[in-house]
């Protein structure tokens, strides 16, 4: 099979990746996934074995390339494979002998790894389940008309060893499908099969409507999140081990664990405060009202890693709302939490992903700190950049921005829902957005709380009472926790000072009572001109 190619050589003048080799790929990336997560099949009266299914579409879905022409293509100045590789690949999954209620989850996952389920029907693509399906000429005709059989009875015997590839990606045992004894090259009539089974199927998945587009009866939620499920996990198994394949780990699921680490990182600990107590076995969503310089974030790693000890198998997500903000907690959980890679920053977002839109200038700036030259820096933080928006690091930091973006079903919205499965959610700052931002964000996270099976953790310094009263009534009576008197008491990290009405900066008292604040620790001075700044900076130096 060292002529079956996958994927072009990169850079041109290594080996390509050959399909034998990205298929193992994407099986392991598959079995990591499954292990990670541990999904349940959740469509009651339908029992599906959820591993079998998605690790023979992990095997099977990209065996379509085979096509000499797609070979071609990946070649330098090879012309471009105008075809549907994914298409042709269901001809060997219907060499499978699969139980009826499993053969169109995993046909589907094949058919629709690259594109939507309307691109095989819409009006756009002529040639798939349409009334020429298979006539001269045809997209499907051009597929099966150049598989050299030699390379089929190839995929064909592959398959045969899928128990053996199995055990080796690391999968538990399950039961096999059988390989029926037909060349999978000249049977148009078995996609065409294939794919009205996976249209028929996505019927099931609409809901009722009357007239005027109100639903008449509800949607049908769990057979939808099968569908995000094995979609999701296909199209997340696929994009990372193209990338290239990773192992992927838990983090923040031990209480005691996150507990050693504070007390060894942050300085001068002298003790849990009675917030952070109270999140360490809170056991659900909850909403922390503490001061600045209190232990919030302390707080919400601990709060985190209960969930993961009551059952949680997703993500920790740390949305701020600044990125200088995220960018220091990246810096800060990387030091705390993978203090082995602290010093090769090429490797922080396979610990801990940086999302925002401006995140591969971060990571540029942090290599070149580190002596990288520009050109190299720049290739690294596009990799990084890359690397941080796949599923990979088990803590992202990144702005509600990212939850935002599930609204409005952009491509490959089901694996970006996979990510967010049972996520657990460290909201910061819940008050500084703009009311519309804040809207749509508390939106998505009700979705993924009530479908994903997320958690999430609100704080704030200040919680006006009317956004108080949306948090409960979009989620219930989650308990509201505060820091004790005790910690409430002490003296404030910072303090605001204004100066009165009538009273120049630049003006002698200003100038005063500026230098004898600064007798006491550090003063930021904040002026709303960049000139007045200027004057007032010459001012305190000559001082």
């Amino acid at each position: 099979m060292l002529h079956l190619w996958a994927k072009s050589p990169d850079p041109p003048d290594a080996p390509p990746v050959t399909l034998y080799r990205h298929s193992l790929d994407v099986t392991r990336q598959m079995a990591e996934y499954y292990r990670l997560y541990e999904p349940r099949w959740p469509v009651p009266g339908n029992p599906v074995c959820l591993p079998r299914v998605l690790a023979y579409a992990a095997l099977t879905h990209d065996f379509g390339k085979v096509h000499p022409d797609f070979r071609a293509a990946l070649l330098p100045g090879g012309r471009r494979f105008q075809n549907r590789h994914e298409i042709l690949s269901l001809a060997w999954v219907s060499c499978l002998d699969i139980p009826d209620n499993e053969r169109c989850w995993v046909e589907s996952a094949v058919a629709l790894h690259h594109k939507n389920l309307w691109r095989l029907v819409g009006p756009n693509q002529p040639f798939y389940l349409s009334p020429d399906f298979g006539s001269d000429g045809t997209a499907v005709r051009r597929l099966m008309e150049g598989v050299n059989p030699g390379d089929s009875e190839l995929l064909c015997e592959f398959l045969r060893h899928a128990g053996e590839i199995f055990r080796e990606s690391g999968w538990s045992e399950f039961d096999c499908y059988a390989v029926r004894p037909k060349p999978a090259s000249g049977q148009l009539h078995y996609i065409r099969e294939s794919l009205e089974r996976v249209v028929n199927a996505a019927q099931h998945f609409q809901a009722a409507r009357d007239d005027f587009g109100r639903l008449t009866a509800p949607l049908p939620w769990p057979l939808r999140y099968s569908g995000v499920t094995v979609r999701g996990l296909m199209l997340s198994a696929d994009h990372l081990a193209s990338f290239q394949p990773h192992p992927l780990k838990n983090a923040l699921d031990k209480v005691q664990t996150v507990k050693e680490i504070i007390a060894a990182t942050v300085p001068e600990f002298k003790g849990f405060d009675s917030h952070q107590r109270s999140l360490a076995g809170q056991q659900g969503s909850a909403i922390l009202v503490a001061p600045t310089g209190t232990g919030k974030t302390e707080a919400a790693l601990l709060w985190a890693a209960r969930q993961a000890e009551s059952g949680l198998k997703g993500r920790a997500y740390i949305l701020l709302p600044y990125q200088a903000s995220m960018n220091a907690m990246q810096q800060r959980m990387v030091k705390s939490f993978a203090p082995l890679v602290w010093e090769h920053p090429e490797q922080w977002d396979t610990e801990v992903a940086l999302v925002h839109s401006r995140s591969m200038r971060a990571a540029y700036e942090r290599l070149l700190e580190r002596k990288y030259v520009p050109t190299d820096a720049a290739k690294e933080a596009h990799l990084q950049n890359d690397l941080a928006r796949l599923n990979v690091a088990p803590i992202r930091v990144c702005s509600p921005f990212q939850l935002v973006h599930l609204l409005f079903a952009p491509k490959g919205v089901e694996g970006l829902l996979v990510g967010f499965s049972q996520a657990r959610l460290v909201f910061d700052e819940v008050h500084a957005y703009q009311p519309e931002v804040t809207a749509l964000a508390l939106t998505a996270i009700r979705f993924l709380c009530e479908h994903f099976g997320c958690r999430v953790l609100f704080m704030t310094a200040t919680l006006p009472c009317h956004l108080q009263a949306i948090l409960h009534q979009l989620f219930g009576s989650i308990p509201v926790i505060r820091p004790d008197s005790d910690v409430l008491a002490r003296p404030p990290r910072h303090e605001l000072h204004m100066m009165p009405n009538g009273v120049h900066v630049l003006s002698e008292p200003s100038i005063k009572a500026i230098e004898d604040a600064a007798k006491g620790g550090s003063v930021l001075v904040v002026v709303n001109q960049v000139g007045r700044a200027k004057k007032l900076s010459q001012s305190l130096r000559r001082n």
